[in-house]
């Protein structure tokens, strides 16, 4: 590989480091201030580690978001993400299906909820399916079959 080729892929790869570190202080930023209006609130407090922990798990399912997000939109041939793709990641999320999501968010979220009729259909099905008892997995043995004794 040529060297003056090599130095530019450094360089590169410096800029989406600090690019990434960037990202992730404003994350941790805005975590760091939603916890401290939860604890005015709620009269809670977050230690350090909590709110980096969550830092992190937002970062992360957020890099994964993003990555459905452009291949949605690769595999509709397209090379801007739309909002088709973002009602597709909505249904396809299992953190968006659970039921308790939409009574938790704020009130500048729930029109956005209201435009994605998946998900009311899927928290409307998971309460239904909380209503019902679960069936056992295993099927019963049958009573004449006696243990095995050593």
């Amino acid at each position: 590989m040529d060297p003056g080729q090599r130095e530019e892929d450094e360089e590169e790869d410096q800029r989406q480091l600090t690019l990434v570190q960037s990202l992730k202080a404003a994350v941790h930023y805005t975590v760091g201030s939603m916890c401290q209006e939860a604890a005015d609130a709620k009269g809670l407090k977050f230690s350090k580690p909590t709110i980096a922990a969550i830092s992190e798990v937002t970062f992360r399912q957020c890099e994964h978001f993003a990555k459905d997000l452009e291949m949605f939109a690769r595999h509709a041939k397209r090379s801007t993400i739309n909002t088709d793709d973002v009602k597709l990641l909505a249904r396809r999320s299992s953190s968006l299906k659970q039921p308790h999501w939409q009574a938790s968010t704020s009130s500048a979220m729930r029109p956005l909820l209201a435009s994605f009729p998946a998900v009311d259909t899927v928290q409307s099905h998971a309460r239904e399916h909380q209503k019902t008892p679960q069936r056992e997995r295993w099927p019963e043995v049958p009573r004449d079959i006696q243990p095995i004794s050593q």
